[in-house]
């Protein structure tokens, strides 16, 4: 892993099956630190059920915002892991600013 930093890279998520997304990042610390202190299988553990009405439920919004500039998400931190990166605006140039939810 060295000789990373500063690098970008090539990520995919599958989403559960349902919805994927390819997206890109860029290492600006040693990517090593990312793993200490930070417990994947417990927080695969914590993953909530949703019935497939919910599911569609929060597709369709994710639907209806698709595409819009200005705006900021909201959200839900009974369903949020501590400890984690997440949308927390969209200016009007589509620039994405992100939170931390601390854990």
């Amino acid at each position: 892993m060295e000789g990373v930093q500063g690098k970008t890279i090539s990520l995919f998520s599958y989403g559960s099956g349902l919805a994927a997304t390819f997206f890109t990042g860029r290492f600006v610390k040693d990517p090593r630190l990312l793993s200490r202190g930070h417990h994947i299988f417990e927080q695969l553990k914590r993953r909530v059920w949703l019935a497939p009405e919910e599911y569609d439920r929060m597709m369709l919004e994710r639907e209806k915002n698709y595409g819009q500039a200005k705006r900021k998400p909201t959200l839900d931190r009974q369903r949020s892991f501590e400890s984690t990166y997440y949308l927390s605006e969209i200016d009007e140039h589509f620039v994405r600013k992100y939170g931390f939810l601390e854990g």
